[in-house]
């Protein structure tokens, strides 16, 4: 595991936990090509997930560990090229009142829909 000690950011609340810490260190340990970019700290962010970037068979699994990763009141912004139903359905299944679902943009090669953790 690499020392990650120079790399804690800060913020007006503080240093950053140690147990988000270890979620960041897994998150780039398993998504290597999302490396170096910036965390996220603030809990109204707002995260894209272009789920049109990812490989049909891992979509699914993607978009639950980033639902995963979500604290309440972050929310993630999912784009794709077609109108998810299956998934949305597997989503109220899985995660019932706690995610939020609301549609941004609802055309015809474009959806854009909010999760957000409450």
């Amino acid at each position: 595991m690499r020392d990650v000690s120079a790399e804690v950011p800060f913020t007006n609340a503080g240093v950053l936990s140690a147990r988000r810490l270890r979620d960041v260190i897994a998150f780039e340990a398993a998504w290597p090509f999302l490396s170096g970019m910036h965390l996220h700290l603030q809990a109204d962010q707002l995260y894209p997930f272009d789920a049109r970037g990812v490989a049909k068979r891992f979509r699914h699994a993607a978009i639950f560990g980033a639902l995963d990763a979500l604290r309440p009141g972050e929310t993630m912004r999912f784009s794709n090229d077609h109108d998810p139903l299956p998934l949305l359905e597997q989503l109220r299944a899985r995660y019932g009142a706690s995610v939020v679902i609301e549609y941004v943009k609802r055309e015809p090669g474009e959806i854009v829909i909010d999760f957000k953790r409450v």
